[in-house]
Order: structure tokens, then C-alpha cells, then sequence
């Protein structure tokens, strides 16, 4: 699989209130091949959402580059879209099928109402919602209303697909209904995900590949292939090396906590 999208050597710096430059992203360097579902672990304030922000070109990095396609970044574009966490991702006053729709209609997708119409029904029945098409979101669950938010992203016909924690508010139940659907749209939909969580198991039984990022400073310290044998399909908390994939992803992450808080204790300034 080829590249869909470079992150060079990316740098990203804030300045805070004394005027001081805290740096967020330190020197990142990642591939996103067309096709992959990317899982991105780390501690609390390593940059995760940063990085995603930046490959939808909603931030622009203080060095570095970042590709699509070959191109560089400049802003947000069509081929790439975000889902995010918080459940208020659509118009309240507009049904489910309208909040689909309505993307399409303001991104001048579809050559008429018949061609968008037909589009919304085609996503919304591949994450199972077509029955709930005149609901509004008040009416139904939050999980439902995170599988509106990815069918209107999907669409819009993206190459890439970026989900900040989409999943994080959701009880254990819900979230592993989700994690299964989820997979199974993105086996169907051939569309490259990047997909930021807090969550271990989350990131072994969706990602196609893992990353783990360290702050203090904010560098990639884990870059590898799903070593958990998927059996060609979701990988379940049984499958072979489930468990030493879990211990070995918490080792790095817990071992990046525990030099935060030395850091932090030692010279506080330094943090991020």
C-alpha cells in the first residue's frame, strides 16, 4: 500500500501567557497508507489531538510538513474529514437523514436531490440507522448519534477519516458494539482512519496499525503493525497475542507516565 499521507519531521509550539514557546509535537515523523486504520495511544496532553488537527489542516505546524497525496496541507479539504467525541456533532433541529443530507447539500455533492438522497440511505443503512432516518437527535442514543456523525462523514466520499476519541463517553457495552460496527464499515468502505484513543484494547482490536506517543517530549516511541493475529476479522480479547500486545502497549505508556511525573516533580517548566 502506498502512503496517503505524510507527517515530516513536524514540529508544534504554543506561546503561553509569559510568552515562553512550549513545544506540543517535537520532530513527528509517520505514515498513513491508503487503506489503514491507524490507533494513536498516549498520555493525557501528549498532542494526539494536535496531530489529528493538523492533518485535517484545521492547525498548520510551526516546522515541518505534512502530505496528502503528495500535497502539502494548507487548510481543511474534502478528502479528509473529523469525527469527534462530543455527541453535539449535529444540528439538533434537523432529522438524521437531514443531518446527512445537509452536508452533502452545502459541499455540492451529488449532481441532484435524487443522487443526495439516495447517497444519504446508502451510508445510513451501512451503519444500520436507515430506520431511524425522520428521528431527531434527541430522540435517539449517543451511540447512534456518533454512527450518524460517521455516516455523514462517509458520505462526503473522503480518503481519510479522523476520530478524536469517538467512542470515550460511551458505557463498555455500547462502546464494543461500536468498536465491531465500526470495523465492519470500515472493511466495506475502503477508507483510511486515523483514530485517536486513550484506550489499550480499543487501539489492539480496531488498528490495523498502533502508535504510541510519549510526552515530555512529545516524540512516536511505539510505530508497529498489529502484531494480534485477526484471524481476518475484529481482533477479540482471545484471539493470539491479544494479551502480550496489551502488556507490552501498557509498559510503554506507563513507563512514559512515570517520566512525566519525574519531570514534572523535578522541573515543572518543562512540561507541555
Amino acid at each position: 500500500m502506498s502512503s496517503l499521507i505524510e507527517v515530516k519531521n513536524v514540529i508544534k509550539q504554543y506561546s503561553n501567557a509569559e510568552g515562553k514557546l512550549l513545544t506540543v509535537l517535537d520532530g513527528i515523523d509517520l505514515n498513513f497508507e491508503q487503506g489503514s486504520f491507524t490507533c494513536i495511544l498516549g498520555p493525557s496532553g501528549c498532542g494526539k489531538t494536535t496531530l489529528l488537527e493538523l492533518i485535517g489542516g484545521f492547525q498548520l505546524p510551526t516546522s515541518g510538513q505534512i502530505l496528502t497525496n503528495g500535497n502539502p496541507v494548507k487548510g481543511p479539504g474534502m478528502d479528509r474529514s473529523m469525527v469527534f467525541q462530543t455527541f453535539d456533532q449535529l444540528l439538533p433541529w434537523k432529522t438524521v437523514f437531514k443531518n446527512v443530507e445537509y452536508a452533502l447539500t452545502i459541499n455540492k455533492i451529488g449532481a441532484d436531490k435524487k443522487e443526495r438522497e439516495d447517497t444519504v440511505m446508502k451510508f445510513l443503512s451501512l451503519v444500520e440507522l436507515e430506520k431511524f432516518r425522520d428521528y431527531y437527535p434527541h430522540q435517539i442514543s449517543g451511540g447512534m448519534k456518533q454512527r450518524v456523525a460517521i455516516a455523514r462523514s462517509l458520505a462526503q466520499r473522503p480518503q481519510v477519516i479522523l476520530m478524536d476519541e469517538p467512542f470515550a463517553s460511551l458505557d463498555s457495552q455500547t462502546r464494543n458494539t461500536l468498536q465491531e460496527q465500526l470495523f465492519r464499515i470500515w472493511e466495506k468502505a475502503n477508507v483510511t482512519i486515523v483514530f485517536i484513543t486513550h484506550n489499550i484494547q480499543e487501539a489492539i482490536v480496531l488498528g490495523s496499525k498502533i502508535v504510541v506517543m510519549a510526552k515530555s517530549p512529545s516524540k512516536i516511541v511505539v510505530n508497529i503493525d498489529n502484531p494480534v493475529d485477526a484471524g481476518g476479522g475484529i481482533r477479540f480479547p482471545d484471539a493470539k497475542g491479544y494479551n502480550e500486545c496489551w502488556k507490552f502497549l501498557h509498559e510503554k505508556i506507563s513507563a512514559q507516565t512515570y517520566k512525566e511525573e519525574l519531570i514534572q516533580e523535578n522541573n515543572p517548566d518543562e512540561i507541555c
